[in-house]
């Protein structure tokens, strides 16, 4: 007779209570018996029409899979810390080098690596050294996939899912692999999580050494691989339904002792790895000050505009809630447990999502849904069918546009990287200590070491410290801490992506100047830059001056020699020097206003020169027409509506300028209250206080700045060569 009800966590289950279609695959004839006559097909529900056609829906469904898995994997590689990983793993393969001590950085030179993926680096690097770089990391993106996709695939069978549930299951785990579609270790700790999930099943029959070496040699391997937490959490669930079977069964203290054996057995193994160290007391003294500083750490809820997502929360409630019902409290830990972890940390969503949907899978194939379905009126019965229908639209939906975003993707991605800088060094021999921002450090490692050192990479937590990494960022913003750390590095370069704001905090360290930009990214040089002149004019687009022609010249020459052949500063160089040789640079300005596309630097430096000769609403134009803004754009744009008279526009500005990219610096501020002076002095204002301005006052440069504000305001008098 087939059960209404699962059966109960740890229990031993007998082969004669199984649901029908929890049957062998070879109760399922190729060709069913012919129908009576008289019968139907509409006599069948949709879930038993689905059972009629196995064989075809679980083939196709697991065909598409691996086909958009085998897309997904072309996907060009947008980890900067894939770097790192392969250069350790490259260097470990060619000379020894130990994966647990730095060799890269000039900041912690010499220091141990607290517990490296040193599998995954040296996996990484073999891979990459037999098939070049671009076919290594899709080999690998391809084969963690598929190795999570198959055993998923392997415990469905086991537990002799209903079609629906393939359906359902194996396409959100591909949305959820494509969410981590990089080349990360933790790309096959997600084949371990399924692992884990199917020991759990294995040993509900009871904890002897059969099922309970393998959660041993697993987590073993685990700890020695990455992110072995999640094993962790998931065989805590087992031994909470474990001991809760124990107690109802009032069993014996040698039962106790061996419960207890086997779960320190399982958590003591963790500390068989290189280090000695823990993945439970590692993440004890995990600072949550990371949760602030890095995406990965951001909210789940920037997944929110994908339809799977709203598939996997639908899933997610129906497996807690028949967990609940079903009074499996280990999984529904499990579940609970990752699923709030999750919603706060968007680097969860995939390994927690994983879990839970073959969860899903183990209650939903153990619920009897057959007959279930056949106990409720037709019209509910058909309501399920299609809302089972629609969360499967939505997953392969998503997961198809998903697959084609990183096609997409792929004709841009490869900006991300500061590729043509790095070729640039190589090809002038150019090397030394590097200032550069965190999240490239693994890229130049992989392509300047061991010539060049960095200042700080990826490797947060396991080598930078919490501290350093804050630091490092104020060292970006601040041009005294910057040339502090000159200083006490004996840095040579710097390397920062192309932003007004890097560009005028080098300048005013007085210690480096501009010698390359690339597309994203510029490199500065402490001894004989090539681009000193150009360097002021990006930092500071208002210190034109008529005696820059010469300097000008001599750049635009090292601009047509050294820069890319789509680099876009030639051609401001050109247009600088004609402004310059122009008798009549109002009308040079206006003959200009035809050309509607520039860049943004160049921009920048027509609007200044607009200013200049009072053409207010074409400066106006132009700094607004600019994308990413920053805050000299948002004060150089209040001050033309202030000579436009247009004093509610400016104030408008100016608020929105404090809001969206706000500056520290002080000649910056000194602008900001003088324009606010002005306008308060002819209209109430809207958006600012008479408090917010007095504390203006008091962070203006010098204490005490003047409320005129002109072109010259901005462009500070130590900036003018």
């Amino acid at each position: 007779m087939t059960p209404t009800h699962s059966p109960a966590p740890m229990q031993t289950h007998d082969a004669s209570v199984q649901n029908k279609y929890n049957t062998r695959s070879q109760d399922y004839p190729s060709n069913p018996k012919p129908m009576i006559a008289g019968q139907t097909g509409s006599s069948m529900n949709w879930f038993e029409q689905l059972e009629q056609k196995r064989t075809l829906l679980i083939g196709g469904v697991v065909i598409i899979c691996v086909a958009i898995l085998a897309v997904t994997a072309r996907r060009n590689n947008v980890s900067l810390d894939s770097f790192w990983h392969l250069q350790m793993g490259l260097d470990w393969l060619a000379s020894g080098l130990s994966l647990w001590r730095d060799h890269y950085s000039f900041t912690f030179n010499g220091e141990d690596i607290v517990g490296p993926p040193y599998i995954f680096e040296i996996l990484i690097g073999a891979l990459v050294n037999h098939f070049g770089l671009e076919s290594g990391f899709q080999l690998y993106k391809l084969c963690a996939g598929l190795l999570t996709l198959g055993l998923a695939g392997l415990f469905f069978r086991r537990l002799r899912s209903p079609v629906a549930v393939w359906c359902l299951a194996l396409p959100l785990i591909v949305v959820l692999l494509q969410f981590r579609a990089m080349v990360r270790p933790e790309l096959i700790s997600y084949s371990f999580s399924v692992l884990a999930i199917m020991l759990y099943y294995r040993a509900r029959n009871g904890m002897g050494a059969a099922n309970m070496l393998p959660m041993v040699a697993l987590m073993l391997l685990w700890s020695n691989y990455h992110s072995s937490i999640f094993g962790y959490v998931i065989f805590l669930g087992y031994f909470i339904d474990a001991a809760l079977l124990q107690y109802r069964k009032r069993a014996q203290l040698n039962t106790w002792l061996q419960w207890l054996g086997w779960g320190v057995a399982v958590v003591a193994v963790g500390f068989l790895n290189p280090g000695f160290h823990h993945t439970l007391i590692d993440l004890l003294n995990f600072s949550p000050g990371w949760k602030h500083l890095i995406r990965e750490y951001q909210s789940a809820f920037l997944y929110r505009e994908i339809a799977a997502v709203y598939a996997l929360v639908t899933v997610t409630g129906f497996t807690v809630f028949t967990l609940l019902r079903q009074r499996q409290f280990g999984l529904l830990f499990v579940c609970t447990f990752l699923v709030y972890f999750s919603l706060d940390m968007v680097r969860l969503v995939t390994p927690a999502g994983i879990v839970v949907v073959c969860i899903f899978a183990w209650v939903a194939s153990e619920s009897d849904l057959e007959n279930r379905l056949k106990r409720l009126p037709s019209g509910l019965n058909l309501t399920f069918g299609g809302v089972t229908m629609l969360l499967l639209a939505m997953t392969m939906g998503s997961s198809v546009l998903l697959a084609r975003s990183f096609m997409v993707e792929n004709q841009t991605s490869g900006n991300l990287f500061p590729d043509d800088v790095a070729d640039y060094m190589i090809e002038q021999d150019i090397s030394g200590r590097i200032f550069n921002e965190y999240d490239v450090g693994g890229y130049l490692i992989y392509r300047l070491s061991p010539a060049s050192q960095v200042y700080i990479d990826g490797r947060t937590n396991i080598l930078y410290p919490l501290e350093f990494f804050i630091h490092a960022g104020e060292a970006e913003r601040s041009s005294a801490l910057m040339r502090a750390e000159a200083d006490r590095y004996d840095i040579d370069l710097v390397l920062l992506r192309n932003k007004l704001r890097n560009f005028s905090m080098l300048k005013d360290t007085g210690t480096f100047g501009l010698d390359y930009v690339g597309s994203r990214y510029s490199l500065f040089r402490r001894t004989d830059p090539n681009f000193p002149a150009l360097g002021t004019l990006l930092a500071y687009p208002a210190c034109w001056r008529a005696d820059m022609a010469t300097a000008l010249r001599e750049e635009h020459t090292r601009a047509l020699l050294f820069l890319p052949p789509n680099s876009a500063l030639p051609a401001l160089l050109q247009l600088v020097i004609d402004y310059t040789g122009a008798q009549d640079k109002t009308r040079f300005l206006q003959s200009l206003q035809s050309r509607q596309r520039w860049t943004l630097e160049t921009a920048r430096f027509i609007a200044y020169r607009a200013l200049a000769e009072n053409l207010d609403a074409m400066a106006y134009g132009l700094l607004t027409s600019i994308t990413e803004r920053e805050f000299s754009d948002y004060l150089g744009a209040a001050l033309a509506q202030t000579r436009l008279e247009n004093w509610s526009e400016a104030e408008r500005l100016l608020d929105q300028g404090t809001r969206v990219s706000w500056s520290e610096n002080p000649s910056e501020i000194s602008i900001l209250y003088g324009l606010l002076s002005q306008i308060q002095a002819r209209v109430s204002l809207r958006y600012f206080d008479d408090a917010y301005i007095a504390r203006l006052a008091e962070q203006a440069e010098n204490g005490n700045a003047d409320p005129g504000v002109g072109v010259r305001s901005f462009c500070p008098d130590a900036q003018i060569l």
